[in-house]
C-alpha cells in the first residue's frame, strides 16, 4: 500500500497549513508534519511558520539542539513578540545544555511576557518556565521561589506541582514530596495520562 501524502494546499493559506501541520504532531504523525515545515520555510523564507513547525517536531523526536536552532530562527522572523517561540527556546535551550541562552531568554520572557501574542492557549507562566530551568539543573531552592511568585500571580498547574515535587524529593524533603504528588494522583480535574504519570512519580 503505497505511503500516505500529506495535503499540501497552495500558498497563501500558510496559516491553514500551519495549523494542520500542528493537528499532525499532536497525532503522532511527525513525518507529515516535517513535510509540511520543511515546504513551508522552502516556500516563504521568510515567515516564521515552518520553522516553528520543525522546532515542534524537534522537541517531539527530543532533537533539542536541532530545536533550539529553529525555534530562535522562528522567533527572529515572528511579526509579533509570540510567548509559545520563546517558551520552545527556552525549552531547547534547557535540554540541550545552553543555559546561557536559556537565561537570556527567560529574563526576556520575563521583561515581555504579559505584551505577547500567543499561538497556543496552554502556554506556561514565566515563572513556571524558569522553575522547570532551575529544577532541570538542580537549583532546587530557586526553582521553589520561581513557583511560589508565579502562585502569587494565581498561576497554578500540573506543570508547576509536578517540578515542585521533583525539586522537594531532590532537596530530601520526602514527605512534603509524597505529599504533593499524592495531591496531583487524587486530583479529578487533571487528564488520566497526567495523573498517571504523577503516580509512577510517587511510586518511584
Amino acid at each position: 500500500m503505497p505511503a500516505r501524502k500529506p495535503n499540501l494546499t497552495p500558498a497563501p493559506s500558510v496559516e491553514h497549513d500551519r495549523n494542520l501541520a500542528m493537528k499532525y504532531i499532536n497525532q503522532g504523525l511527525l513525518g507529515m508534519a516535517t513535510e509540511f515545515g520543511e515546504r513551508l520555510i522552502d516556500e516563504h523564507p521568510r515567515r516564521f511558520d515552518g520553522y516553528y513547525i520543525l522546532a515542534r517536531v524537534a522537541k517531539e523526536t527530543s532533537d533539542f539542539g536541532m530545536g533550539l536552532k529553529f525555534a530562535k530562527k522562528a522567533l527572529e522572523l515572528s511579526p509579533a513578540e509570540e510567548a509559545e517561540l520563546y517558551r520552545l527556546t527556552v525549552l531547547h535551550a534547557t535540554m540541550s545544555g545552553d543555559n546561557e541562552t536559556a537565561e537570556h531568554m527567560l529574563d526576556l520572557f520575563d521583561q515581555r511576557g504579559p505584551k505577547m501574542a500567543s499561538l497556543s492557549q496552554n502556554l506556561a507562566a514565566p515563572d513556571e518556565l524558569r522553575a522547570r530551568y532551575y529544577e532541570r539543573n538542580s537549583r532546587f531552592e530557586e526553582a521553589i521561589e520561581a513557583l511560589q511568585r508565579g502562585r502569587a500571580k494565581d498561576i497554578s498547574s500540573a506543570v508547576a506541582d509536578m517540578v515542585e515535587g521533583r525539586c522537594l524529593y531532590g532537596l530530601k524533603q520526602y514527605g512534603e514530596a509524597v505529599d504533593v504528588l499524592n495531591r496531583l494522583c487524587n486530583t479529578s480535574t487533571y487528564p488520566t495520562e497526567e495523573r498517571a504519570q504523577r503516580a509512577f512519580s510517587l511510586a518511584k
